[in-house]
């Protein structure tokens, strides 16, 4: 989630600048005006909102959806998609101009996919066909791609095993990625291939590759409060930790369990979350060398934690079995002689967002938290709205402000562009009555 955008979306920002200068004569898109004055607002991307991206996969369609999310009307929609030839297995936002080779701001979207490549998608662009930019790949020699469709070159790649690999860029599906909070043209990569690469995006080129794990990368994450220290985590059941400035193998940890997720501390460079694919969440203390909390978070695999940006020891953590959970790690509790952090506020999603596979805290709004899962549903949570959350943090608590005409709209959190609320009074066709009818 981003809020620190340009006011308005790229090609758009000529068109749509209420501030008209004075005996100049404002020049609108074709069919423009024939919108009405809703529809025209719809486009116009303001300072206070924050931009959301996601990836969607359907069948044989996959897009990227760039989601506008009005807090203050407590509004979600999707503002413009962009299609992508293979599905998006991970995501990352980019907010400056790395062909500039400045600091402009500018909203780019990085994509890893099934194919070994990482794509560079200009989210300015409301009618964008192409990657502006594309890191790495395969020789296109050793691929056919006449008369074939997508899906049939992943078949391709999938199946061509070198006997040897000595490229320096990925060779197989791109897993994860994070850009390093310190200098944002520095990209960390992972992939199916069991190698982390290190990429100069302002170059467009891979810089160097780690070849430490066994088996696929699941999660790489650099250090928020050190820019030389990068975590990776693999399905080798390994957690490792390098220094940068060296060319050492690094330190390892030994889990029991496969890695789903991982997340630094924003305000502690010893400390960091893991999760894994028995449930657990493991926050651990590279001064004491041990996890100081390890205990069983989610019946399911716990697939992603995300730290608070502003509160010390907050985090979220989302799972296969529908749970967006919120902890407090700063009130420590015993279950079974087991210490772990207290369960501050939960919801269970999976009727409407199902399976979760993903979480985050707003960078530029403290309570703010996205989650997203297998139905292709966006859940925007405002903790403030909880009681208990004001309580624990000193927050005056509101009652949320409910329209008279909606019906249970403070309950339904889950924003999306495909959600309606019912009027009050209005029967949901799709409801039975206790009677059994429809």
């Amino acid at each position: 989630m981003e809020e620190d955008t340009p006011n308005f979306c790229g090609e758009l920002r000529e068109y749509y600048d209420k501030q008209n200068k004075q005996g100049e004569t404002e020049e609108y898109p074709e069919g423009f005006d024939e919108l009405s004055d809703e529809e025209q607002d719809d486009f116009t991307i303001h300072n206070t909102d924050s931009l959301i991206v996601c990836g969607t996969a359907q069948d044989d369609f996959s897009n990227l959806e760039i989601y506008v999310y009005d807090e203050i009307n407590q509004n979600l929609y999707v503002h413009h998609d962009i299609m992508l030839s293979v599905y998006p297995l991970c995501i990352e936002w980019l907010p400056l101009d790395f062909q500039s080779g400045t600091n402009s701001k500018a909203n780019y979207a990085i994509v890893g996919s099934f194919l070994p490549e990482i794509e560079i998608w200009n989210l300015d662009m409301i009618d964008a066909i192409e990657p502006d930019y594309v890191l790495g790949g395969e020789d296109e020699s050793t691929v056919n791609t006449t008369g074939s469709t997508p899906r049939s070159i992943v078949k391709q790649l999938k199946k061509k095993k070198a006997k040897k690999n000595d490229s320096l860029n990925h060779t197989d599906a791109v897993v994860t990625m994070n850009l390093n909070p310190f200098n944002k043209s520095i990209l960390a990569s992972g992939a199916a291939d069991k190698k982390v690469v290190i990429w100069d995006t302002s170059a467009g080129k891979a810089m160097r590759n780690i070849r430490e794990h066994k088996d696929k990368i699941q999660i790489v994450k650099w250090n928020k409060c050190e820019d030389n220290v990068l975590l990776s985590g693999s399905f080798d059941k390994t957690i490792r930790l390098f220094d940068m400035r060296t060319t050492s193998e690094g330190m390892t940890i030994k889990e029991v369990s496969d890695i789903e997720s991982a997340d630094w501390s924003p305000m502690n460079s010893y400390e960091f979350l893991s999760s894994f694919e028995d449930g657990r969440i493991q926050l651990f203390d590279l001064r004491k060398m041990s996890a100081i909390v390890d205990f069983e978070a989610h019946k399911k695999a716990t697939t992603s934690v995300s730290f608070s940006t502003k509160y010390n020891g907050l985090f979220s953590s989302v799972s296969l079995d529908g749970y967006v959970k919120v902890w407090d790690a700063e009130k420590m509790i015993e279950v079974n002689n087991v210490s772990h952090p207290s369960l501050l506020m939960e919801k269970y999603l999976k009727q409407t967002t199902g399976e979760l596979f993903t979480c985050s805290f707003c960078p530029d709004s403290d309570n703010t938290l996205a989650a997203g899962g297998s139905k292709g549903e966006m859940f925007i949570w405002q903790l403030e709205e909880s009681p208990a959350f004001c309580n624990r943090f000193g927050i005056k608590y509101e009652e949320p402000m409910i329209p008279d005409e909606y019906h249970n709209i403070a309950r339904k959190k889950v924003m999306s562009n495909r959600i309606k609320f019912r009027k009050a009074g209005q029967v949901d066709k799709t409801t039975k009555t206790k009677k059994g009818k429809k």
